[in-house]
Parts: C-alpha cells; structure tokens; sequence
C-alpha cells in the first residue's frame, strides 16, 4: 500500500471483502506492523495510532470493569463511565463488572478486549470478525457506536448486513487485485460481475478476430504479391497480447446430510422442559413447542440466556433437569431420541451456559 491513512483511500469506514486465503491476514498484519511489505511503503502521519482487535487474551486486572479501564491514564482517568457504557452496549450487567474477567468463557474475553479497544479511543479502529461472539443486541449497540465513530475504521466480516450498515468505501480483494470503491458490498459485488462479462466478452471477440487474421495469412502468405501485406499482419499478431477468457472462481460448496420427514406429526415435541447448571439461577423454565416439516426456526436473545444449551438438549447432549414431554419422531432406527415425563435430581449437567 502506498497511500496514507488520511488519503481519501481510507475515508472513513472501509469494509473489506474476501474470499479465504486472499491475502486479509497478511494486509491486516502489514498495516499493523506486524508483517514487512516487500515493496512499497505503508504512510501514516506521526503519532497516528492504529487500534486492533488482538484476540489474545492476557489479563492482569481482578474485576473486569478495571481491565477495561486500564488503558486509561492521564486526563483520561475519570472516564470510568465510558468504560461502564461500552460493558452494558456489549451485554455484560453490573454483577459482571465486578467478577474477575478470567472467570467468563472465551468469548466473552474477546468481548472485554473489544471494550478496551473502544474505550481507548485510537484515531483508527482495525476490526477482524468483532461480531463473531456478539447477541443480537450487542451487534445493534456496535453498528451504532461505529456509525457515531469519528475516526477512521477498517472492518473484515462475514456480517455483509453489519458492514453495509457502518461503511462508506469497499476494499474488493479479488483475483489477487486490491481495488477501492466508494459504496457498499451490493455495488461492488455487482460491478465486478458486468466488469467480468464484459471482459469475457471482449475476449472471445478479440478470439474470433485472431482466426479470421491467421485465416488470412495461411491463405495469401505464400502469394508473392501479398506477402509484405502477410508480413505485416504476422508481426501485428505477435505484438498484440493474446488474453484469455476469466477462470471461473470455485466457491464454498457444502450440503446437509438430512432424511425426508414427510409425516404429518410434529417432528419434535417439547412440554415444560427446564434446565440449569445452579438451581437458584434456571437457564430454561417451562419451556413448551413443537417443530413440524419445513420449519425454520431462528433462537436469538443475549448472551448466556440458554440458546446453544437448548440446542444441545434437543440433539440429547444434554438431559433437561425436568421435562412432561420431550420427544423427536423416529424417522430411522438409528436416529431420534424420546425422554417422557421425569425430573432429575441435582443440576443439569457440566459446561457453561448458551
């Protein structure tokens, strides 16, 4: 990269788009110093800082609130209550803030790190898959905190939506090419697809051409009286780059493994399941429905609220704790599972909750 931070080549927000092993690691380490280019420069003004999203996790503080608040100092240490704002903004309550940050799941961690690095306030946010370990509410509360962002952002995510809501410019990495373009994903991903046809087009008009020059040739260069004219159009041919047609690009292929289920019963059943790691805290009270075919159901709530473990408890990793009914329909011998009527003593089970 040979252009500056503040060239209008950064401009705000720049979301940048990927396909797996094109190359993002290694921009995103060369930007942050980590990597050395082979050649060309990396500019930015001095004492420019870039802030990034480090997912290794080393805390060294007791309550999380402080770990957050560490990477303030000087004029800014009386800004606890930015630090507060931006822990709630990602989910975490005031019982939270005063537990010891080594004590929350992984994800969680990359949640306190996200905290820090917002709180400190870099003049460039450098942000790789921040939404990965985000509820549904965090995301809304991080795509407004980055609308309000003043500073200059560079994004890489999966989340298209997310990233068409923060952005003003698009880095395309495709076919080994860097290229910007002021818009969102939707613009860019269409302009290259009539940029493409149009090249291909190109191509087998140039093809076509070719034949009708070399048919030509093969026919009159042997003719005395047209062989300086042959001559000429051999040498034409020889300077004229031969391009080819666009290789098509493979992209990610995958299907699920599933049986037809064409029965008119529910497929599964559930009656006032519960579930819990710590009897005084339910992760799942009473919780009744049914899933019929062609069902497609999306789970959503904050963190820790129970979504994976009631996964797991359909599946039957898990055992509910209490259940009236609880079946999936048999489609093969193999398959499916039935708990009817029980309570179990004691809690539900080891690991932590969805």
């Amino acid at each position: 990269a040979e252009d500056g931070i503040r060239d209008p080549l950064w401009s705000r927000g720049l979301g940048d788009v990927y396909k797996r092993q094109s190359g993002k690691s290694t921009f995103l380490k060369i930007i942050i110093g980590q990597l050395e280019q082979d050649d060309g420069e990396v500019i930015m003004p001095k004492g420019y800082k870039i802030g990034y999203l480090d997912q290794h996790i080393k805390f060294t503080h007791k309550t999380v609130v402080d770990e957050v608040c560490s990477v303030l100092s000087g004029d800014r240490e009386y800004e606890i209550w930015k630090g507060e704002s931006i822990l709630t903004g990602l989910g975490f309550s005031d019982d939270d803030m005063s537990k010891d940050p080594q004590g929350f799941s992984g994800g969680n961690q990359v949640k306190i790190n996200l905290a820090k690095l917002l709180l400190e306030e870099p003049d460039m946010l450098l942000l790789d898959e921040p939404t990965n370990y985000l509820d549904i509410h965090s995301i809304k509360w991080l795509r407004n905190f980055l609308n309000d962002w003043r500073g200059e952002l560079m994004l890489v995510t999966h989340d298209r939506s997310f990233m068409n809501n923060v952005i003003s410019h698009t880095l395309n990495i495709h076919r080994g090419e860097f290229k910007k373009t002021a818009g969102t994903t939707e613009k860019v991903l269409d302009k290259i697809v009539a940029e493409e046809e149009i090249y291909n087009k190109t191509v087998e008009n140039e093809a076509k051409k070719r034949e009708k020059t070399e048919a030509w040739i093969n026919r009159f260069k042997s003719k005395a009286s047209m062989a300086t004219r042959a001559q000429s159009k051999i040498k034409m041919l020889e300077k004229t780059e031969k391009k080819e047609k666009l290789s098509a690009i493979i992209n990610l292929d995958f299907r699920f493994n599933y049986e037809s289920y064409n029965s008119k019963e529910n497929l599964i059943n559930s009656s006032k399941l519960e579930f819990y790691y710590d009897e005084e805290k339910p992760l799942i009270k009473k919780l009744s429905f049914s899933i019929k075919s062609n069902d497609k159901i999306c789970i959503i709530g904050k963190n820790g609220k129970g979504k994976s473990t009631l996964l797991k408890l359909i599946t039957g990793d898990l055992d509910p704790v209490s259940y009236t009914h609880l079946r999936a329909h048999e489609t093969r011998e193999d398959l499916g599972w039935r708990l009817v009527g029980g309570k179990k003593k004691g809690g539900g089970g080891g690991g932590g909750g969805g």
